[in-house]
């Protein structure tokens, strides 16, 4: 407060006024929500998860191929669609899953920091204003850096609000040989009981292009 005062940002009245407004503004947002009744944990996850998976019938592609493909689609039929990762943008990806999508689709293929745990937080902003986010995990070890905000955020924001959270987080694994232990890893075992999160794909049985491309 003293630096905000003292390098003319806001006189010492101006931020207890702000105080003052945001402590009204927190009474009346405990009181609104002493009002709701309590969640039932028996419908948790009725409306957070889409249970409709378009199935392609096209299997003569790749596995890259096929997520490829999947994010051009969404890309182009869905305006509030973004792509989100490290060198996914001019580089295409460490796997070239989003080569060519950037010049494809201007400004909705972004490069971010290496910050998985932004980078998860970005997507959960984007969404509770009404994007669609992928991100890209550029191993699906890093995403363990993100922890907090997938399973703590992300996944308990519906049971806690209303809103569910429609972000997709590819977690890719396996994809060289002899990678090492940071690079490697299967993290499915780890998501796939947090309730809140549709952990798909390696999870429910063998990956084929034609089961990624429907994964939407």
């Amino acid at each position: 407060m003293r630096q905000l005062v003292e390098n003319g940002f806001a006189t010492a009245d101006e931020i207890l006024a702000w105080q003052d407004e945001t402590a009204e503004d927190v009474q009346k947002a405990v009181a609104q929500a002493q009002q709701e009744p309590s969640p039932d944990p028996y419908r948790e996850n009725w409306t957070a998860l889409s249970t409709e998976f378009p199935i392609s019938t096209n299997v003569s592609v790749t596995y890259i191929d096929a997520i490829r493909e999947a994010q051009e689609t969404l890309l182009r039929e869905d305006e509030r669609v973004f792509l989100y990762g490290q060198d996914i943008s001019s580089f295409g990806g460490a796997f070239k899953a989003t080569k060519g999508l950037a010049e494809a689709f201007p400004n909705r293929v972004f490069d971010c920091p290496i910050s998985e745990d932004a980078m998860i937080g970005l997507a959960v902003g984007s969404a509770i204003e009404g994007m669609r986010p992928i991100i890209e995990m550029q191993f699906a070890d890093f995403s363990s850096i993100a922890f907090n905000q997938i399973v703590n955020q992300a996944a308990t924001h519906f049971y806690r609000t209303g809103m569910p959270i429609p972000i997709t987080v590819r977690l890719p694994s396996g994809g060289t040989p002899g990678s090492g232990p940071f690079h490697s890893q299967s993290m499915e075992g780890i998501y796939a009981p947090v309730s809140g999160l549709g952990c798909r794909d390696s999870c429910d049985g063998p990956p084929t292009p034609t089961t990624c491309s429907s994964i939407r």
